[in-house]
């Protein structure tokens, strides 16, 4: 029996020997390693790094949006061609004559400052869009989308020439988005100030003097809203309103 526990304890010795000396080894390995590293890890960018990247890449979207900006305003300043339709059967001339007036003063006014925006978006329905795009053509309001379609200023020229054919205009502006906390589109404002004197992007004066309204409705009823209240822009909302005839 002591010869066997003999055994026994001998051969526990040889192998805590063993293992110590596998300890020993892996030790020496990882040791070899470090001190024969190839160099440090990469290195972490800095915060100047970081910022004068973020910089280049506000540079290059307002390029963009420029010049999507100027592509816009170059097919509007096109001369349109000539159309000349006749009266339809059992409508007074001088009623068709109006309202032709009516939409030269709304394009002469177009060519300003507009103090009437439409905040909306490319994913709105294309039929709303369209509707839009043509009450905006009569009363000189102005198309104001967050930012390009898909990031493509391809893309975006694209999908917004067939509203520019109907006579309207946009513009990419996604600091109005957040100078009157516009969450959902469509929705509406006319604007205090349309030069945008004192107001600034972070100016909830914006916000509060501006005449406002959201929801999937037409310009015209949003127009005959903001009329019937008692905002001190209610008059311009009724005058915006006569150039679609809704009020005589």
């Amino acid at each position: 029996m002591r010869r066997i526990w003999r055994g026994v304890c001998w051969a526990y010795r040889q192998f805590a020997i063993f293992l110590f000396v596998v300890f020993l080894c892996f030790t020496a390995v990882a040791w070899w390693r470090g001190a024969h590293a190839t160099g440090p890890g990469p290195a972490v960018p800095s915060d100047a790094a970081i910022e004068k990247a973020m910089a280049e890449q506000r540079a290059r979207s307002a390029e963009a949006m420029g010049q999507v900006e100027a592509r816009m305003r170059a097919y509007q300043a096109a001369p349109p061609p000539l159309r000349v339709k006749a009266a339809p059967v059992g409508q007074d001339p001088l009623a068709v004559a109006h309202r032709y007036r009516l939409q030269d003063e709304a394009a002469r006014a177009s060519r300003d400052q507009s103090d009437l925006l439409a905040f909306v978006s490319f994913s709105m329905p294309a039929e709303s869009l369209q509707r839009l795009a043509r009450e905006a053509a009569l009363t000189g309001a102005v198309l104001v989308f967050r930012g390009l379609k898909d990031n493509s200023l391809k893309e975006t020229s694209a999908a917004f020439l067939p509203y520019s054919k109907l006579g309207a205009r946009a513009q990419i502006d996604p600091t109005a988005f957040r100078r009157y906390g516009i969450r959902t589109v469509p929705r509406y404002v006319l604007v205090a100030d349309p030069v945008g004197g004192g107001c600034h992007s972070d100016d909830s004066g914006c916000k509060t003097q501006a005449l406002s309204l959201g929801g999937d409705v037409s310009l015209e009823y949003a127009l005959e809203k903001m009329s019937a209240s008692r905002h001190l822009l209610a008059p311009r909302a009724e005058s915006y309103l006569k150039r679609l005839g809704g009020r005589s």
